[in-house]
């Protein structure tokens, strides 16, 4: 499934409203306003030990196109979202130990 393009633009239009020159540096256009897309639509980060958004390659996009289909968590089951193509699949049991081991 894709992430709706009314909840992206929602994320874009909040990604505006709260960029300041202090925090532009640290922020992507892209990157940033999907995560905010995906936090708006009720899913939540699922993040590493060491306090990082877990991420991976994208499956879908084309190869070296994304490394940051990150990992959501909503309802109790676990996504992973790529703010690309914007897919949204369930998560396996398998890709997420595969990604632990790496």
């Amino acid at each position: 499934m894709q992430l709706s393009e009314k909840v992206i633009a929602l994320g874009r239009q909040q990604y505006d409203e709260t960029t300041t020159d202090d925090n532009r540096a640290v922020r992507d256009p892209v990157i940033t306003a999907f995560g905010m897309a995906m936090q708006l639509a009720g899913y939540r980060p699922v993040m590493t030990q060491s306090g990082c958004m877990d991420l991976r390659p994208c499956p879908h996009c084309p190869a070296g196109k994304s490394s940051y289909s990150a990992r959501y968590a909503k309802a109790g089951e676990e996504f992973w979202a790529c703010p690309i193509c914007t897919q949204v699949t369930k998560a396996t049991q398998a890709a997420v130990s595969a990604v632990a081991a790496n």
